[in-house]
Formats: structure tokens, C-alpha cells, sequence
């Protein structure tokens, strides 16, 4: 599991592997600086999670939440069926 963040004008955050509680300690910890760097977009890749759990989801629904706040919002890019479900799952929480 890993979740890296890159700073520009567009966010770039990758979560790839497991999505778990410890990826989402991390995606919130992430999340948070985004918010505090206020980019215009945040791209957040997911096309990498390789599983997930209820605790991750959670997290990716909260970042949504919180990133849409932003000019132009958030860009999602899945590539597996478990970053596709993951995906759907946490956009049942927003």
C-alpha cells in the first residue's frame, strides 16, 4: 500500500496495493494538505488498488468530499475492477 502526493496547480495523489485503514490514514493525512496547498484540481489515481476495505472507501469518500470544494474539482482514474469498485462503493457514502 502507498499513497504519494504530488503539489502543483494539479494534485496528483496515487494510491496503489492494498486500501486499507493504513491507506486511509494515509488518503486523509493527504487529503488534509491538499486542502491546505488549495490547488485548482486534484487528480486522484486509483488505478492501482489491488483490494480495499470498508475503511478505505470511507477514506476515498471523504477526500472526494473534501476536494470538490476546489475550482475544477477532482479527476478519478481507475484501471481495475478493484479501484472500480472501490470507487463506486465510496460514492455511495458521499
Amino acid at each position: 500500500m502507498s499513497v504519494v502526493y504530488q503539489r502543483g496547480e494539479v494534485a496528483r495523489v496515487s494510491i496503489d496495493g492494498l486500501l486499507d485503514t493504513a491507506a486511509a490514514l494515509a488518503l486523509g493525512s493527504v487529503c488534509r494538505e491538499v486542502m491546505r496547498d488549495w490547488p485548482k484540481r486534484v487528480e486522484l489515481d486509483m488505478s492501482a488498488v489491488t483490494t480495499y476495505t470498508a475503511d478505505g472507501t470511507a477514506a476515498v469518500s471523504d477526500c472526494l468530499s473534501l476536494c470538490r470544494r476546489l475550482d475544477n474539482g477532482v479527476c478519478i482514474t481507475v484501471a481495475t475492477d478493484a479501484g472500480r469498485r472501490a470507487l463506486l462503493d465510496s460514492m455511495a457514502l458521499v
